[in-house]
């Protein structure tokens, strides 16, 4: 974590020194995981701020996608649900935005599933089943390559919906 810290860090420094918005669009974001895997919120967010000043940030619907994802991610581990959602549903907007089919399907099958992440911790449960079943169609119309590992965790969360309404034979449905 250190190392790749130290990396994205010299990344990040040499893209502002080089003026490369999109370089320092895409070390904040990288330099914000980081920080979120190290429990330094305050310092992934002021990441996340940056990159949000820059040119790119309005060029890049899929940069505008993860800067969004990632402060949702921050949000919901400092307990800002409400900030989370927020975030969330912006990432989802943004993602219908790319124009690459496989990008706008791998952000937006993250979008969902981490409205259904968010909204089980609230234990709001027509809000997760609303999402799951959004992803669900969603992901129905791609090529399961791209949305492999999100139909994967879907079913899982699905079986864990039905397990929390103790619908235990709807929930092996799923985990099969």
């Amino acid at each position: 974590l250190i190392k790749a810290s130290g990396f994205a860090e010299q990344a990040y420094q040499q893209s502002k020194a080089l003026h490369s918005s999109e370089g320092i669009c895409r070390s904040a974001v990288y330099l914000s995981q980081v920080c979120f895997g190290a429990g330094r919120h305050e310092q992934g967010l002021r990441y996340l701020n940056e990159a949000e000043k820059e040119p790119y940030y309005n060029e890049s619907a899929g940069i505008r996608a993860d800067v969004s994802r990632m402060k949702g991610r921050i949000f919901s581990n400092m307990s800002l649900y409400d900030k989370g959602v927020s975030e969330f549903r912006k990432s989802l907007k943004y993602s219908g935005e790319i124009k690459n089919p496989e990008e706008n399907a791998k952000m937006t099958a993250f979008a969902y599933e981490n409205l259904v992440f968010l909204y089980t911790i609230k234990k709001q449960k027509d809000s997760v089943f609303y999402y799951l079943k959004k992803n669900m169609e969603f992901s129905k119309k791609q090529k399961e390559e791209v949305v492999y590992r999100n139909l994967v965790n879907l079913n899982t969360a699905f079986g864990m919906y039905y397990s929390d309404l103790g619908k235990p034979d709807s929930a092996v449905y799923y985990f099969k």
